[in-house]
């Protein structure tokens, strides 16, 4: 039973309790005097309604104690309830904040996914281009090694049959910029004394001597101390210079060019065959005729110590001035169209004897090109020959174009095959296959 039960029917008994009482009081008589004495003396009916009083008291503080127990478990219950939404609350707000860690959790797990996801794709992705661009390299690659093992094939049964060639680099040197301005000159007032149809010296002639024969003298000398000259002295008349390429592998096959002075001996003074046609028959009457002779081009700088000043040698050779200007050891081997993986450049100057067969470079008496590498002294390149470089162009097709860049360069010790020395110098320079 509940409380508010309790207390109904506790009210209801003390209400009626309360009408028993009143009607007793009506009906009887409660009390009687004692004779002789203060007090009174109850009746059966004061009794009775002295224990209905009783009652009624007993029955109102019940209901009082009720009362204030139903008031306390109202407030206990209030608390409890109250204690039970903060917990809740509180609960509900860890709920959230779970729920949030936990969401924002997901979601960075989610995007780390989701962008690892991403990240390997293109990884992946990457590689496979990656390998795709290493595949098609790689074959790329092998086609062109086997069109290059190819056009080695032809070229090494292909006869050679005509040659450009373009030497170019850039230098600094003052002493080389003076000798080639002073070349200039003496070219230029050469035109300027035109009578008739004829120069004082003949065009080509003049460029060979204060161009051409300059610039290689000056290249031999590199790390020398060769004197500057004048204009006037620039024709080289007395001077021995001479140029010599291999064209291939086994230096069987030399092409030649430069100026032999009257003063010069061989070292092998046997037969007059004719000299190379890259020695002009204007200068020597005994040489081989050609159609064309290295030229010479220049872009000086604006002062001999302004930067750099660029010089190239261009010699286009066709089929009978190429036939004209190679010398070879063995006659019955012609060269072929496949040139050196090293290209030698040799250059003789200061010459008092030349070691070779007269007229024939093909011969030489001497170990010319580097195998004794132990008597040669290095010269360093440094910025006198910056960027050198040798195109040659075989056969009149561009596809069988050579590339050479400058790669060292030495000072040649000229001995006999008794290791005498040879009144000589020459300077090789070797340029590697691009």
């Amino acid at each position: 039973m509940g409380p508010y039960q309790k207390l109904t029917i506790i009210t209801i008994v003390t209400a009626t309790v309360s009408a028993i009482a009143v009607a007793t009081s009506l009906l009887w008589k409660s009390s009687t005097e004692v004779a002789g004495q203060t007090r009174k003396r109850l009746t059966p009916a004061g009794r009775l309604l002295f224990g209905i009083a009783l009652i009624g008291l007993f029955a109102a503080v019940a209901s009082e104690l009720i009362r204030v127990s139903i008031r306390n478990n109202e407030r206990l219950q209030a608390q409890a309830a109250a204690a039970q939404k903060q917990a809740l609350l509180e609960q509900e707000a860890r709920w959230r904040t779970e729920m949030k860690d936990m969401l924002g959790h997901a979601q960075s797990d989610i995007g780390k996914n989701l962008y690892n996801t991403i990240m390997g794709f293109q990884d992946s992705q990457n590689q496979f281009n990656h390998t795709q661009a290493e595949i098609i390299t790689s074959k790329q690659s092998v086609l062109d090694s086997n069109l290059r093992h190819t056009n080695e094939i032809v070229l090494a049964g292909q006869p050679l049959t005509s040659l450009s060639l373009h030497w170019q680099f850039a230098s600094p040197n003052a002493a080389l910029w003076q000798e080639m301005s002073n070349g200039q000159d003496a070219i230029r007032e050469n035109d300027e004394s035109v009578q008739g149809s004829s120069p004082r010296v003949p065009y080509e002639v003049m460029e060979y001597q204060s161009a051409l024969l300059p610039l290689v003298s000056r290249v031999a000398n590199f790390g020398g101390h060769l004197q500057v000259k004048g204009a006037a002295e620039a024709n080289y008349a007395n001077e021995t210079i001479v140029v010599l390429i291999p064209l291939d592998e086994s230096q069987n096959a030399i092409l030649s060019f430069g100026y032999i002075a009257n003063e010069t001996s061989w070292y092998k003074d046997q037969g007059e065959p004719p000299l190379s046609a890259g020695f002009p028959t204007r200068l020597d009457p005994g040489a081989r005729d050609g159609n064309s002779t290295p030229r010479v081009s220049t872009n000086l700088a604006a002062k001999p110590d302004r930067g750099m000043s660029n010089y190239a040698i261009n010699w286009t050779l066709d089929s009978a001035t190429l036939w004209n200007a190679i010398d070879r050891k063995n006659t019955e081997v012609r060269p072929t169209a496949k040139l050196p993986t090293i290209l030698k450049v040799a250059i003789f100057y200061d010459v008092s004897v030349l070691p070779f067969q007269k007229n024939n470079f093909g011969l030489p008496y001497a170990d010319l090109w580097g195998h004794n590498t132990a008597i040669n002294r290095e010269v360093a390149i440094g910025q006198d020959l910056k960027n050198s470089a040798i195109t040659i162009e075989v056969n009149g097709f561009r596809e069988t174009r050579y590339s050479y860049v400058l790669k060292k360069m030495y000072k040649l010790r000229v001995i006999d095959e008794y290791d005498d020395d040879i009144d000589t110098n020459c300077t090789v320079l070797e340029f590697e296959a691009a």
